[in-house]
């Protein structure tokens, strides 16, 4: 379905937008984050917002709120549909990890949810910009910035560590994910390939033609989609979901949360680093802030087909036409090939 027929479909709906402040306002009335005569004074978009819609609302005050809602489709690519109930998830994550301390700081404020609406109010972090811009730009990471990532990566898969719970099983998600990543990259027409950039087509037929390759997805895939631990994961740790602000590097957009191996969330992370050309120091420095415990295999293999995904599946991302995409990709069948997650890198 589209967007237009979803809508259509579900009269009733409050969904929102830029255009719709009265329909805003009415929604938040009854979650008491409102002062009496308090009203909107402005309504814009809050980032390109890939999987949710994501608004800025300005009060009459000066306040300012972020608002989440989750739609039947993927906002950015919205001839997808999606689990229509992910922003509750989501809201659950953000009360969960808001027993901890060092998560909570790192994290907007959950300040209020309207479940029927699928709706999250957000604090509001203030001037900034998620991370997107080290795929195009010269400078690297800091090291400060990935032992931050790495710190709260950490702090997330102990905090729970073998404490799984069913409402954070997200097997929806997982399911939409699961598909993306893993099943309909590998079956993208040759000349499909060949637009996103010249040699992909043959790449991936490298990849498709060797058995131990397809056994890696095959066997990551069955992980992915029946995993329940042991540890709390944030679900897509890569730098659209890295927040830089005044007051340092936050993590937003956890909807993809589920309980799984910590390897998962890591070799999303390291696969973005190669994606984005960072020096073949920074996968050591930020392993080395995240600590010991990881399997290699399994880190690997993750890395590897993230890398894949990114390269030939629908979630493309903002990369620079000088990256050899080709052989990029050569080095995801060489990853898996050595076990060894630095290969990337190579």
């Amino acid at each position: 379905m589209t967007r237009n027929e979803h809508i259509a479909e579900h009269p009733d709906f409050p969904f929102l937008s830029s255009e719709t402040p009265a329909v805003l306002l009415a929604l938040l009335k009854p979650l008491g984050l409102l002062a009496p005569g308090e009203s909107l004074a402005c309504l814009v978009r809050a980032g390109e917002g890939n999987m949710n819609l994501t608004l800025r609302a300005t009060l009459c005050s000066g306040r300012t709120l972020i608002v989440k809602q989750s739609r039947p489709w993927v906002e950015k690519y919205d001839f997808i549909s999606a689990p229509w109930d992910r922003a509750n998830t989501e809201s659950l994550f953000y009360r969960k990890i808001s027993t901890v301390p060092a998560l909570a700081h790192a994290m907007p404020r959950l300040l209020a949810a309207d479940p029927a609406a699928r709706l999250l109010i957000l604090e509001d972090l203030g001037p900034s910009s998620d991370l997107s811009t080290i795929y195009t730009s010269a400078t690297p990471l800091p090291g400060a910035t990935l032992a931050s990532l790495a710190g709260y990566l950490r702090t997330l898969h102990d905090a729970f560590r073998d404490r799984p719970d069913a409402a954070l099983a997200n097997p929806q998600m997982r399911s939409l994910n699961h598909a993306y990543i893993f099943d309909l990259p590998l079956k993208t027409p040759p000349e499909k390939l060949d637009a996103i950039a010249p040699g992909l087509a043959a790449a991936t037929a490298t990849l498709t033609a060797s058995a131990p390759y397809l056994d890696a997805v095959s066997a990551a895939a069955q992980s992915y989609l029946t995993a329940s631990g042991p540890c709390l994961l944030h679900g897509d740790f890569f730098p659209g979901s890295w927040l830089q602000t005044a007051s340092g590097v936050k993590v937003i957009d956890p909807e993809f949360t589920h309980f799984g191996p910590a390897e998962f969330d890591v070799g999303v992370c390291l696969a973005h680093l190669a994606l984005a050309a960072q020096p073949a120091e920074s996968p050591s420095t930020f392993l080395s802030g995240y600590g010991q415990g990881l399997d290699g295999k399994t880190l690997a293999s993750t890395a590897a087909i993230e890398v894949m995904r990114r390269l030939i599946g629908v979630a493309q991302l903002p990369l620079p036409p000088q990256l050899d995409k080709p052989a990029l990709l050569r080095k995801s069948l060489a990853t898996i090939e050595s076990e060894n997650v630095l290969t990337l890198f190579q």
